[in-house]
């Protein structure tokens, strides 16, 4: 913390500069300040009545790092992550951008935190895994002096916080009947879409698929998980624009996406059919995410 006194009037004398109330956190007060006005140069040559006093204080400060793993407990090297300071007054403060964590899953610690509440926010998962958006909050309080009295850093003040990844739902498309580019013609299809195994934690879980401009949506849509199939009140599916969205809420008659707990893979089946626009012989791509 930074304080300034400035003055202009103080007339010619000895002053005493005393730390009357110091900034969170201090450990040790700076001792008091004799200071002369005016103070004579260095080389004797003259006088200085322009005299600057510099004051400090020791005070606490911690450090930390954060623990990437995987839904197994595996640590987890390539997760990127920014270290923010919270602020009540206004948006909270950048400390430290492109932490990444190493092959034992964490990241090189942040050291010369002063006392406050912080998190670190993932900005980058490892490849295959998916965000984590929660934040991993810790705070640095007047126990978490992180350095000796030489300013050596103690590894066993260092704080820990830790987050886990998991791996981005597989899904697969497959044709269920033979190939045809007949105009008119239906063709059906099978999307398989692992259940994340942290779909506890999701407000809602979403598989779309976009439809080839040769490909209208015909119905028929069938969802199953584990091969029992879902109430249709369970989910909401939408056609439009060409794209097939069902969406899991869990806030769907009490259940919605948490009806899917426990659950490993969802079958969706549907059928399209073959517009006005199909090239005669050509192949119909079609994908799902």
């Amino acid at each position: 913390m930074k304080m300034v006194f400035e003055t202009k009037t103080l007339p010619a004398g000895q002053y005493l500069v005393i730390d009357v109330q110091s900034e969170p956190g201090t450990i040790q007060t700076a001792a008091p300040v004799i200071v002369s006005l005016p103070m004579m140069l260095a080389d004797g040559t003259g006088w200085n009545d322009q005299v600057h006093v510099y004051t400090k204080n020791e005070v606490l400060l911690g450090a930390a790092k954060v623990m990437k793993t995987s839904d197994n407990n595996q640590p987890l090297a390539g997760a990127i992550f920014s270290l923010y300071k919270v602020n009540d007054s206004g948006p909270d403060q950048l400390v430290m951008s492109s932490l990444t964590s190493h092959n034992d899953g964490y990241t090189d610690i942040v050291g010369n935190l002063v006392l406050g509440d912080y998190y670190f926010l993932e900005t980058r998962a490892p490849s295959g895994y998916l965000v984590n958006q929660s934040k991993s909050s810790f705070s640095i309080t007047m126990s978490d002096q992180a350095y000796d009295t030489n300013g050596n850093l103690i590894n066993s003040q260092v704080k820990v916080s830790s987050l886990q990844n998991f791996l981005q739902p597989q899904i697969n498309k497959t044709l269920l009947t033979n190939a045809s580019s007949d105009l008119g013609a239906t063709v059906s299809w099978e999307i398989t879409a692992d259940v994340p195994t942290d779909i506890a934690e999701y407000t809602q879980y979403i598989v779309t698929d976009t439809l080839d401009s040769q490909l209208s949506y015909k119905g028929n849509l069938v969802v199953s998980a584990d091969g029992v199939q879902v109430n249709p009140t369970n989910y909401l599916a939408t056609v439009n624009n060409g794209q097939l969205t069902i969406t899991f809420l869990d806030s769907m008659n009490e259940i919605g996406e948490t009806m899917l707990l426990g659950k490993k893979e969802l079958e969706i089946t549907f059928d399209t059919v073959i517009n006005s626009t199909a090239i005669p012989g050509a192949a119909i791509p079609n994908t799902a995410v």
